[in-house]
């Protein structure tokens, strides 16, 4: 294989990269639109195709814009198009997976909901470290396909103002202190819409790091925690020093919810507030029991938890499980109860019965095989399913729909400037054939 090449994109996959052909070799490049012609370096070559970083549009397409940001391949390589271009092509792609997977549509083409904000909606941004054409430390972000690269930045556009903020005052601190990239890890920096506040988190391969204090207005809590750095991920092995707090408040609908500074929480909440709308309005509540599958801190069901008789929320994470007891108590929900423990191993068939709705927001892989065949014996009267990842959602699909009708499907754009789109389908169970 050539060292550069061009090749002429054919179309957008889901995922979002755009795809061409090379001696007859499927090329992956992402940053590229349909009918483009562009030069491209190989970076992964198998016996079956080839991912390629993109190194210049030689012919642009007309949906072509300038990308804001020279990182926008790290982060989001979706900025060459206008927003109502990404929502055209999410809503397609999603449908396309849908037919690849499921083989059909579970309703017609869904409707897609735009963000409230295209750009600074991200409560969260994750930065690494390196020194800049200066040879000054700089925040950074790996260079796609690459987990060694790195792309010196000053911030995300994606980002919330004072996350950049924030995570700009910190770096100021570590080059004041002449701290090298070789002691740093990563630097998580995490925004509150309701408090208007950040919380940071500094992972150092260090355990005698330097006793480092920041004092920023908008800033609750910084964290210094050392993270072995024979682990690429950035995972506290032990708080060296906390000052401050180490949750974040955040409001969805009416419903208060605390988070730990290493939890998941949704990344766009004026989004996420769509979605808790939608539910509101559409489902079927009446007065029976719900019960929440990989509930995480409480951010899907709790703040429908009011419509129900009864919720019991399922939540393998420790921290979060302590966040969502928190929550309970905080928003006055006596009628729900958490259960810390893994959705797979729980005895759930003595939890979930055809009386019951059952919502699940499971990670990217997608309903583990013993749930969807629980599911599909139990048969709860109404089941809501919340994905990020519409691949692994229509896989799904394919099996649930022999006992289930999807009632409304939509798509929300919690991610503008990148490919990826959050699918939620609501469904109701099929009566069982009589023997």
């Amino acid at each position: 294989m050539v060292n550069e090449f061009k090749v002429k994109i054919e179309r957008l996959v889901f995922g979002g990269e755009g795809l061409g052909y090379f001696d007859n070799r499927p090329v992956f490049v992402a940053g590229v639109l349909p009918g483009e012609e562009v030069l491209v370096r190989p970076v992964r070559i198998t016996n079956k195709f080839v991912k390629a970083v993109l190194l210049k549009v030689l012919v642009a397409s007309l949906e072509r814009r300038e990308p804001r940001e020279d990182h926008y391949l790290s982060c989001s390589p979706w900025q060459i198009m206008p927003e109502e271009r990404q929502l055209f092509y999410k809503q397609e792609l999603t449908e396309q997976v849908f037919l690849k997977f499921a083989k059909d549509l579970p309703l017609e083409s869904p409707e897609i909901i735009a963000s409230p904000e295209a750009w600074g909606y991200r409560d969260k941004l994750e930065f690494s470290f390196t020194q800049n054409n200066q040879g000054e430390l700089s925040l950074a972000f790996n260079e796609r396909y690459s987990y060694k690269n790195f792309s010196a930045l000053t911030g995300c556009a994606l980002g919330h103002v004072l996350l950049n903020d924030c995570a700009g005052q910190i770096l100021q601190k570590l080059k004041e202190n002449k701290i090298k990239p070789n002691a740093l890890k990563n630097l998580v920096v995490r925004y509150s819409y309701y408090e208007n506040k950040c919380l940071a988190a500094l992972y150092v391969t260090d355990r005698n790091f330097l006793d480092l204090t920041v004092n920023a207005p908008n800033l609750s809590g910084l964290l210094i925690a050392y993270s072995d750095p024979r682990h690429p991920a950035a995972i506290t092995d032990q708080v060296l020093r906390q000052q401050g707090e180490n949750f974040l408040l955040e409001k969805i609908g009416r419903c208060l919810l605390s988070y730990h500074y290493e939890s998941f929480f949704q990344i766009n909440p004026p989004a996420f507030e769509a979605v808790i709308k939608f539910l509101n309005k559409n489902l079927d509540e009446g007065a029976g029991e719900a019960v929440d599958l990989y509930a995480g801190v409480g951010a899907l069901g709790l703040p429908v938890a009011g419509g129900f008789a009864k919720m019991a929320s399922v939540e393998i994470d420790r921290r979060a499980c302590r966040s969502a007891k928190y929550n309970l108590a905080l928003n006055h929900l006596d009628n729900t109860e958490v259960i810390c423990s893994a959705v797979g191993k729980y005895e759930l068939d003595q939890l979930i019965n055809a009386q019951k709705t059952v919502f699940v927001d499971p990670p990217r892989a997608g309903l583990e095989p013993k749930i969807v065949k629980l599911l599909l014996q139990q048969r709860p009267r109404q089941l809501v399913y919340l994905s990020c990842n519409p691949a692994t959602q229509a896989r799904d699909w394919a099996l649930l729909k022999e006992a289930y009708t999807a009632v409304n499907w939509r798509l929300f754009d919690f991610y503008p400037q990148t490919p990826h789109v959050e699918s939620l389908l609501i469904m109701k169970a099929r009566p069982r054939v009589s023997d």
